[in-house]
């Protein structure tokens, strides 16, 4: 019988060799009953012996390691875990939540810079309402092919937090001094706001106030004068989409300019087409307000036209929709 040596604490030991299906191996558990249960690794020169495996790289039952019967394998027991001190673990485990809260904190100051940022940004881009549509004044003697000799009138839309709720400002409008530079200026993106006042009034999510502009000429009877007022501002719309068509083919507009937001400059410019005979500092009606994240909306504020009493025309919109708001009711009586 050939035997391997094995070395621990000094000692030497001679383990017996087993002969499996030909080859010469030590086997783990002979080493453990004649040396020390403990064990459970060897080196050989410094360097690890490793354990047989098979093909799928499954450690061979018993364990078992090639062996040299000439060279001496030095034994080694597992070593147990350290004990880690709790005050040491509690110290983890701190660090680790402040290490979050600071990430959290960064992430909510990254987020307000932003907000601060954004709202810089747009209160001086957007010192006018972003959102208007502009319709003929007359409807039965409008001709879309001679567009540059009639009179157009714009209207703001008041920019409601919930969108579905969107409606026109509470204001009979501008009328727009030249119009025919204003429409070639702005035609593509009164077609993009005509598109979606018709897709909003197809779905029933855009209101229209009773403006007096708009309701020229109506029946006395409630009823006649709703019916009326859709049927007319329908057509207003389709009389402004196809003159529109004609401006667009006069001038020849590129793809980004059809598809581009009005803003900055542009947008501030409309203010200079505008006929404003009432001298407000507010357009439409509407003020400027900010979003939580920075973002500018111009929005109708109840409270400031009703205190205004020289504005007679709200005030009637206010009563007339009182009825069916209790809170605008009290609102409207407190003021």
């Amino acid at each position: 019988m050939t035997y391997q040596t094995f070395q621990y604490k000094g000692r030497v030991y001679n383990i017996p060799i087993s002969n499996i299906d030909g080859e010469c191996f030590v086997l783990l558990e002979q080493v453990q009953d004649h040396i020390h249960s403990s064990i459970r690794s060897f080196t050989y020169n410094g360097l690890p012996v490793l354990f047989e495996f098979d093909e799928k790289g499954t450690r061979l039952r018993p364990n078992r390691i090639r062996a040299l019967p000439s060279d001496v394998f030095h034994c080694h027991k597992r070593t147990a875990p350290k004990k880690i001190n709790n005050d040491s673990i509690q110290m983890i485990q701190e660090i680790h939540r402040n290490t979050q809260t600071i990430l959290e904190n960064t992430e909510i100051l990254k987020s307000k810079a932003d907000a601060i940022l954004r709202q810089t940004f747009e209160l001086t881009e957007f010192t006018v309402p972003r959102l208007f549509i502009v319709l003929p004044e007359e409807t039965t003697s409008y001709n879309p092919i001679n567009w540059f000799h009639h009179h157009y009138r714009l209207y703001f839309i008041c920019e409601c937090e919930n969108e579905h709720e969107r409606h026109l400002a509470f204001h009979d409008g501008y009328e727009i001094k030249q119009p025919r530079e204003f429409l070639r200026k702005y035609g593509p993106h009164l077609r993009q706001m005509l598109t979606l006042v018709k897709y909003a009034l197809t779905i029933g999510s855009f209101v229209i106030p009773q403006i007096t502009s708009l309701n020229q000429n109506m029946p006395v009877s409630a009823a006649s004068r709703d019916r009326f007022m859709w049927e007319n501002f329908k057509l207003q719309i389709e009389q402004m989409n196809k003159a529109l068509e004609i401006v667009e083919q006069s001038v020849n507009f590129s793809t980004d300019r059809v598809f581009q937001h009005l803003q900055g400059a542009e947008l501030r410019e409309i203010e200079y087409f505008l006929n404003r005979v009432d001298n407000r500092q507010t357009l439409g009606n509407l003020y400027r307000s900010t979003t939580n994240d920075g973002h500018v909306r111009w929005v109708l504020n109840i409270r400031e036209c009703i205190l205004d009493s020289k504005h007679s025309f709200f005030t009637q919109q206010i009563k007339q929709l009182a009825i069916d708001n209790p809170f605008l009711e009290i609102l409207h009586d407190n003021n």
